[in-house]
């Protein structure tokens, strides 16, 4: 049940939604120049539940001169 509003039921997922985890944890996020590293880990087990990473995309020039 949500506190500020308990008519949102979060037991439906969205249809963008992947993956539904009804634990608590935390998120631990690990970053360089060109990706985000975020890993989701339950708070009574210590195991990580999920993990994804966000990579920048790269644009090269080319800086060859005719």
């Amino acid at each position: 049940m949500h506190l500020l509003n308990p008519l949102i039921d979060y037991t439906q997922a969205a249809s963008w939604s992947l993956v539904r985890i009804k634990e608590f944890g935390y998120v631990k996020v690990q970053t360089t120049t060109t990706q985000l590293s975020f890993e989701f880990v339950n708070a009574n087990t210590r195991m990580l539940e999920d993990r994804f990473i966000i990579i920048k995309k790269l644009n090269h020039v080319n800086d060859a001169k005719d």
